[in-house]
């Protein structure tokens, strides 16, 4: 598994357990949740890999 999936795999569950704490966390998880099928529905880099990218000073090209 590439290190940003990695990433954005435990950002989003770590914001899933947490939002269970919060009395808008079930929002907060079908927020993200769309975001996520909406990405995955275009076709397009998660936003999350792009930032983790952008983090490590990485080109942002389309490695796919």
């Amino acid at each position: 598994m590439p290190p940003e999936e990695r990433f954005s795999r435990t950002l989003f569950g770590l914001v899933m357990i947490g939002a269970f704490w919060v009395s808008w966390g079930k929002w907060m998880v079908m927020a993200l949740g769309a975001l996520f099928l909406i990405s995955a529905w275009q076709g397009c880099r998660c936003v999350m890999c792009e930032l983790y990218r952008w983090f490590k000073g990485e080109k942002s090209g389309n490695k796919e």
